[in-house]
Order: C-alpha cells, then sequence, then structure tokens
C-alpha cells in the first residue's frame, strides 16, 4: 500500500466506505483477508505514514520503526519496507 500514490489508495478506500461496501470479504493480496470494517484502520495507516514519507531526509528503517509502534499487531514490516525501498530514493 506504501508508495507515491497514497492520496489515490485513500480515495479508492474513502470511494469504497462511502459506496456502502457489502462486501463481506476484502482480499487485498497481502495478508489476511479482512471485512470492510477494516477499511478505516487501512486509511488512518497511510495517513499516518505519508507525512513522515514526505519529511526531508525521510529514512526507510525509523519510518518502519514507528509504523511498526503506532501498528503494533500489523506485522507489516516487511511489506512496509519493500513498498518503502521502491518509493524513497537512496
Amino acid at each position: 500500500m506504501v508508495s507515491r500514490q497514497i492520496d489515490n489508495w485513500v480515495a479508492a478506500l474513502e470511494g469504497i466506505i462511502e459506496g456502502g461496501a457489502t462486501t463481506p470479504l476484502i482480499l487485498a493480496g497481502h495478508g489476511e483477508p479482512a471485512s470492510p470494517a477494516w477499511l478505516p484502520y487501512a486509511i488512518a495507516y497511510l495517513r499516518r505514514v505519508q507525512p513522515l514519507m514526505a519529511a526531508p531526509g525521510a529514512d526507510r528503517q525509523r519510518i518502519a520503526a514507528d509504523m511498526e509502534t503506532a501498528f503494533p499487531t500489523w506485522r507489516l514490516r516487511p511489506l512496509l519496507e519493500l513498498g518503502l525501498s521502491r518509493a524513497l530514493p537512496e
């Protein structure tokens, strides 16, 4: 989910919520299936990581550690680090 297109991700997820998602399951391709009730948490995650990525001198390891602390049950660090490696220049 973490990419240079976070605004697009948030807009898409908000659109699903606003549309009254009736699908009982969301298969995002990463991790366990989730219900539409999970979408606000995904939006919160994206909104939390976006300013960290935009900060001058953004450091992948520091961002990953911050997100791991903020969302300890998500176990997304490897996926986050992959996204950060693509979204942030060396």
